[in-house]
């Protein structure tokens, strides 16, 4: 017998004397002599020997294991067809122009600290995001993070920025305003400017706290953390805006990093960095454009979101646009109104409508020098102030700058 056979009979129980029944019968019968109160159904089970069930067990989960591999493949390859159809190629978007990790251990744990790492067995770990975690040193992103509130009026004496001789390149010199609201506008230098663009709580950034550096041969000014700095590059609205996006960024540890994609460094492609919290396999993120920004990091893919920068006489164009160009022409207007057309009438009908006005929206905003590479305030200082002063700061005339203790 190669396999095991179970077979339901019907069988009153007194039509067998119990010593004729099988083994596996006697069960359902013992008690009931009376042959009307016996009870009617009982299972008849003829197994085979112990090695060939074993055998016939093993013969089953080959099988098995055989055709979930099969589908696990197919699967993958499947996915991997229909990811290159609608997100496109993501292979040639991210290998090439990555800025290479920096090392971000910028100050030191004590030697008890240091002990103590090594007792838990932190140091065992060749991947740390600190090659000198253990050396007495502490990685960047495993300091203690706040933000302070800091006066508008002096902003220069609270921020980190780039000066004139400076390692960093001299069109990120000073401290740029990201003017999100459009409050310069219309700008004298660039009346036809098209700005589009929803405001968020980030307002000043500069490039010249210590953890930031320019790397020549990636023309990259790398990394810029946006949830801390050890003097501060990062401010935001001091109200509950500012306060949200700023504890958003400490979350996922994001950073930006600005890449000049040209000699004339008129032209920076913004990487930006999160902190990988796991969840998707190696191949998985590959296929979604996903590449590795360090040690338990990932860039985002462009294909998600594309941020560029382009520089202009009164200062940079901030431009954002999101998803491939595959994924647009699917999201089409046409290809969108046909599909609308299909399903009743619901609220999934205005959610397609907005992803396709999301989709094939190119988002502008100016980003203006307030202090130059010499400590001067230039003519958009004024306008920043002003702005600021709209935003009810929980103290009046101040903002909030991500620090680092």
């Amino acid at each position: 017998k190669q396999f095991a056979v179970e077979v339901i009979l019907v069988i009153p129980c007194s039509e067998y004397p119990m010593q004729m029944l099988p083994a596996s019968c006697t069960s359902c019968c013992e008690g009931f002599g009376d042959a009307e109160k016996a009870r009617p159904y009982t299972s008849l089970k003829e197994t085979e020997p112990a090695e060939d069930k074993s055998r016939s067990c093993l013969k089953k989960c080959l099988r098995i294991c055989l055709c979930m591999g099969c589908c696990v493949g197919v699967t993958a390859v499947v996915l991997y067809f229909v990811a290159m159809a609608v997100i496109g190629d993501t292979s040639s978007l991210y290998e090439v122009g990555a800025p290479l990790p920096t090392e971000t251990c910028i100050d030191q744990d004590s030697s008890l600290l240091c002990s103590v790492k090594s007792y838990l067995g932190e140091c065992s770990n060749p991947e740390t995001p600190c090659k000198l975690a253990c050396s007495l040193c502490k990685p960047y992103d495993a300091g203690v993070f706040y933000p302070k509130a800091v006066p508008l009026d002096d902003i220069e004496e609270h921020m980190a920025f780039a000066k004139d001789g400076s390692s960093i390149p001299e069109g990120l010199h000073g401290i740029w305003w990201m003017d999100q609201g459009g409050f310069t506008l219309p700008l004298l230098d660039d009346p036809s400017y098209k700005f589009d663009f929803n405001m968020t709580a980030e307002t000043l950034i500069s490039f010249g706290d210590q953890e930031t550096v320019f790397q020549q041969d990636t023309n990259c000014v790398t990394p810029v953390p946006f949830y801390s700095g050890k003097k501060g590059h990062l401010a935001f609205m001091n109200n509950k805006f500012g306060l949200l996006q700023w504890s958003n960024f400490v979350e996922t540890r994001m950073a930006i990093h600005f890449c000049f994609t040209n000699d004339s460094q008129t032209e920076i492609h913004l990487w930006q960095s999160v902190k990988d919290v796991g969840g998707m396999t190696g191949a998985t993120k590959k296929l979604l454009g996903y590449s590795d920004a360090g040690p338990g990091y990932l860039y985002t893919p462009k294909w998600l979101i594309h941020m560029t920068m382009i520089k202009k006489p009164w200062g940079w164009d901030r431009v954002t646009t999101a998803m491939t160009e595959n994924i647009r022409k699917i999201m089409s207007k046409d290809n969108i109104e046909w599909l609308k057309q299909t399903l009743p009438e619901t609220d999934l009908n205005i959610m397609l409508e907005d992803a396709q006005t999301t989709l094939n929206r190119e988002y502008h905003y100016p980003v203006v020098q307030i202090v130059d590479g010499n400590g001067t305030r230039t003519k958009f200082f004024a306008a920043y102030k002003k702005y600021l002063k709209k935003t009810k700061p929980l103290t009046p005339g101040t903002q909030l700058v991500a620090m680092r203790a």
